[in-house]
């Protein structure tokens, strides 16, 4: 009874189908109109996978088009709101949309086969040149996998073919792998590790990144951009240098206290960025 109904609200096959081309037809006349292709064709998307799904589809295929309506919504999000952060007026956008992008093409990539497999089954009912479509889906398949096939055949050709994100550590910074190894089988609990603060999309932060330990300050940049530049981001950056660069133990105590500071970092980028006198001091401690 429950498809009866369900069957009973839609329109009755061809109708439909003219229905949903008419939409889109309307949608592109109007993107071109008014310059945006964008939000019609989403709105459109987002409309008919919806109605579909709760007026048309049985619950064994209503998740694929839930989906696509969740990712429409993110999408189409992005066309009438956005996160003013501290980038300004010309990349006002700029995270909003990096960051609900990255949900929407995850949501669709997991509805892409189901949707393939609805096309395949289901286009000579549909459309009078089904060979037609065919080209159309090969065609966007293969533009879709030209990024990862490319990135693929660019990371084959270097002489570190591996899944593991931590062997560049083995590699290049020995000394710091054995450090973070250590960590990582001895601590437990959450204790602050001390380490040299700097640039985003570096180096820096790596015991914090690799352990999942707190630090005093990792990227200190990116810290104060999040937080409308916030006096206590460049205060804190002070702070550490201030305890690698200090020439004894005692000036530095109550800074250690005050950010309850377990374990200090002495390695390359440490011994790059701070005075070998402040650094000197640390040898009085006990090595882990």
């Amino acid at each position: 009874m429950a498809g009866v109904r369900a069957a009973a609200l839609l329109p009755v096959g061809r109708e439909w189908r003219h229905l949903l081309i008419a939409a889109a037809g309307f949608a592109t006349v109007f993107a071109a109109l008014a310059g945006n292709a964008v939000m019609p064709l989403l709105a459109v998307l987002l409309g008919a996978a919806l109605l579909v799904a709760y007026r048309g589809a049985d619950e064994a295929e209503r998740g694929g088009y839930l989906l696509v309506a969740a990712a429409g919504i993110a999408l189409l999000a992005c066309e009438f709101f956005y996160l003013k952060d501290a980038y300004g007026e010309k990349l006002y956008r700029m995270n909003t949309v990096f960051k609900l992008y990255f949900q929407a093409w995850t949501l669709l990539a997991i509805a892409t086969p189901w949707c393939v497999d609805r096309l395949r089954a289901h286009r000579w009912q549909w459309s009078p040149m089904p060979r037609a479509i065919t080209a159309a889906l090969v065609l966007l398949m293969a533009a879709a996998a030209c990024y990862p096939l490319g990135i693929t055949a660019d990371r084959m050709g270097t002489p570190y073919r591996t899944l593991n994100g931590n062997a560049y550590l083995g590699r290049e910074h020995p000394d710091d792998y054995a450090a973070i190894a250590w960590l990582r089988e001895n601590v437990r609990d959450f204790p602050v590790i001390l380490e040299a603060s700097g640039n985003p999309y570096s180096y820096y932060a790596r015991f914090s990144s690799n352990t999942g330990l707190p630090t005093v300050m990792g990227w200190a940049n990116h810290e104060g951009l999040w937080r409308a530049h916030d006096r206590i981001v460049e205060e804190r950056r002070g702070h550490v240098a201030r305890m690698y660069n200090a020439p004894t133990l005692p000036e530095i105590a109550p800074l250690l206290d005050r950010y309850r500071v377990r374990y200090i970092v002495v390695g390359d980028l440490e011994r790059q960025d701070y005075q070998p006198a402040g650094l000197q001091k640390f040898a009085a401690l006990d090595v882990a």
